[in-house]
């Protein structure tokens, strides 16, 4: 007994409506993982930008301590 074409038809219609829901899932897994090491790369270049700042302020802050005391 052979399907007819609308049993086919069905079959496919149902076959494609998972493989979609597949698709779907693993685009947006990939887009959360994409999102959270984006997020990681920003928290250490905010990190990153800090520490050159703090070194910069401790390095004005030493330069002005040596001119000071090479005034006395």
């Amino acid at each position: 007994m052979s399907a007819t074409a609308e049993e086919r038809l069905a079959r496919i219609e149902a076959q494609l409506a998972g493989l979609n829901q597949r698709l779907d899932e693993v685009v947006i897994s990939q887009l959360r993982d994409h999102g959270k090491r984006l997020a990681a790369l920003e928290r250490r270049q905010i990190w990153v930008g800090g520490w050159i700042a703090g070194a910069g302020a401790a390095g004005a802050g030493l330069t002005y301590l040596v001119k000071f005391l090479g005034g006395l």
